[in-house]
This record gives C-alpha cells, sequence and structure tokens, in this order.
C-alpha cells in the first residue's frame, strides 16, 4: 500500500513571510499607485517651510512609527493636519506625500506626516492602530512647536484614505490614545476604498483571510452621526480594475449623509489615482488643493463663529 501524499501546507496559515511570487500582485498595484506625472514637477514655498524629520510618535522609534512635522514659516497657533500615505498597504512612506506636507504649511497649517506599519510585516489592525497613535501625537506635542492641536484635521490619501475612514468611524482605536472623532474638526479621503469586500486578493489578505473580520475592518459598516465634517474626493480616471474607487466614494458619501453627517463630496477631472494627491502643490490652481483647502478653511471659520 502506497503511503498518501502529505498534505501541502497553507501559505497563509504561517506566520513566516509569503512567497515572493504572491507578493508579486502587491507590488504591482503598488507601483502603480506610486508613479506620477507630478512627482518630478518643484515645489514652490518649501524654502520657506520648517520641516522636523524623522520623529518619533511611539517609544519604540521604529522607522514606520516615526512622522515629519512641516511648520509655517511665520505666526504660530496653526491648525494641525496629520496626514496618512498611500501605497496598497505595502509600500511608501511620509516622503510620498511631502508635497502636501509643505502645501499646508505654506498655508499656515502645520502638518504632521506619518508612517505606519505595513503589509505582510503587520496585519489589521496594526495599521489603524499607527494612525490613531500618530493623531495623538499630533494632540500632544505639537503645541510645543507653536500649533494649536485643538484644530485637528486628518487627511488620508488611497491606502491613507481607508485607514484614516477606519479611525474615524470605529472609535475603539482612537479612544485607546485617549481622543474620539469628534475631536477632529474635518476629515480628508482622497480615492479611497471603505469596504475590505470590495478589495481583490490577495491585497484583501490585509485584513486577514476571515470574512468576519473584513467586515468589522470596514470603515462604511461603522458609520454614525457623530463623526467629524469630511471631504471626499476621488479622481476621473481612478481606480477601476483593481478597487472600485468612484464607486466606493459615492457609497460611503450616501452612508455618511443618510446618518446625518455633514459631508461633501467632489470628482477632480483630468486626473488618475496617483494625480489627484500629486498634483498638489506642483500643479498651479490645483482642483484636489482647491477643494481641500477651501474645506479646511470653512471648517476653521465655522469653529470661529
Amino acid at each position: 500500500m502506497k503511503p498518501s501524499p502529505s498534505r501541502r501546507p497553507n501559505p497563509w496559515r504561517k506566520k513566516s513571510p509569503l512567497p515572493f511570487l504572491w507578493l508579486l500582485p502587491f507590488l504591482s498595484f503598488a507601483l502603480v499607485t506610486a508613479c506620477s506625472s507630478y512627482a518630478e514637477l518643484p515645489l514652490p514655498g518649501r524654502d520657506q517651510v520648517q520641516v522636523v524629520r524623522d520623529l518619533s510618535y511611539l517609544p519604540d522609534n521604529a522607522f514606520r512609527h516615526r512622522l515629519d512635522l512641516y511648520l509655517p514659516a511665520a505666526g504660530k497657533d496653526w491648525p494641525v493636519a496629520v496626514v496618512v500615505h498611500g501605497g496598497a498597504f505595502v509600500v511608501n512612506d511620509k516622503h510620498i506625500v511631502d508635497n502636501l506636507g509643505y502645501a499646508l504649511a505654506d498655508a499656515g497649517i502645520a502638518a504632521v506626516c506619518i508612517n505606519y506599519r505595513l503589509f505582510p510585516g503587520a496585519r489589521h489592525p496594526a495599521l489603524v492602530e499607527d494612525v490613531a497613535a500618530g493623531l495623538s501625537w499630533a494632540r500632544r506635542e505639537t503645541r510645543a512647536y507653536g500649533a494649536d492641536p485643538d484644530r485637528r484635521f486628518l487627511i488620508g490619501y488611497s491606502a491613507g484614505a481607508y485607514l484614516a475612514a477606519l479611525a474615524i468611524t470605529d472609535p475603539r482605536y482612537l479612544a485607546a490614545r485617549g481622543d474620539k472623532p469628534g475631536d477632529l474638526l474635518g476629515a480628508v479621503l482622497m480615492s479611497g476604498a471603505y469596504d475590505a469586500a470590495v478589495i481583490r486578493q490577495p491585497l484583501r489578505l490585509v485584513f486577514t483571510n476571515r470574512v468576519a473580520t473584513w467586515r468589522e475592518a470596514s470603515p462604511i459598516r461603522h458609520v454614525t452621526a457623530d463623526l467629524p465634517p469630511t471631504l471626499i474626493l476621488y479622481a476621473e480616471h481612478d481606480l477601476r480594475w483593481f478597487i472600485p474607487v468612484a464607486a466606493q466614494s459615492r457609497l460611503f458619501y450616501d452612508a455618511l449623509k443618510n446618518a446625518g453627517v455633514e459631508v461633501q463630496i467632489a470628482e477632480i477631472p483630468h486626473c488618475g489615482h496617483n494625480g489627484i494627491e500629486q498634483q498638489i502643490g506642483r500643479l498651479p490652481a490645483s482642483p484636489s488643493w482647491n477643494r481641500l483647502l477651501g474645506f479646511i478653511n470653512e471648517r476653521l471659520r465655522s469653529r470661529v463663529k
């Protein structure tokens, strides 16, 4: 009698790194989202902005727990915007949104651009926990640099938009750091998805391979009336083949609107998934920037009233 063949182990059940071939879909998607025709354009105003780089927002001093702080050249008591970069949950760091950091500081807003842990080294909920920790750091520490952390905003792009949305919709993550969604003056979400179920495999494995966890990790399933005012942006030529960004943006807008949240939505013309963020600070009269800055200023004026 022949011995029964040994069963091939399931790589997803292991805690070891994923096989290289399984990473190829992640890396190809991340490459598409990282490239931009705007990336080589100059950043006006950067010489007037003070940048403090590689500050640790958690005690371990790990690279993935560091941030860059962009400060306006003049004045004090600036509002604060925490920026969460994109990269398909698997690549990139805070430097990919330095254009947004410079643009915000040049407009009189202190910007906190954070790193966070990435897959496959980390899985949900580690990524959103890092976003909550970065927000907490901004509340505790930016006053010492001349900012006003009582006027905080959260900005996320692509994967960062997903994480920012989850941080404000599921209050457990902010509560663990002594914050709550209502502490924020507003949130800006650019080119994100808001339901893990629509993210194709293998990228969805960031949220494990369990359907119950996908549901628990989906911002759209946690919408309540007490969320901060939100601006949702997506590109005219945004992702469709991997993640239906436009449809997700409209669905999330409807969910917020139906819950009674103050929410705005806009399609940014003549750009794709990468260009919607990378045009900021580089393209004169950038439509993305005009909507984002207009929303922030509107919220600041509303608070004064």
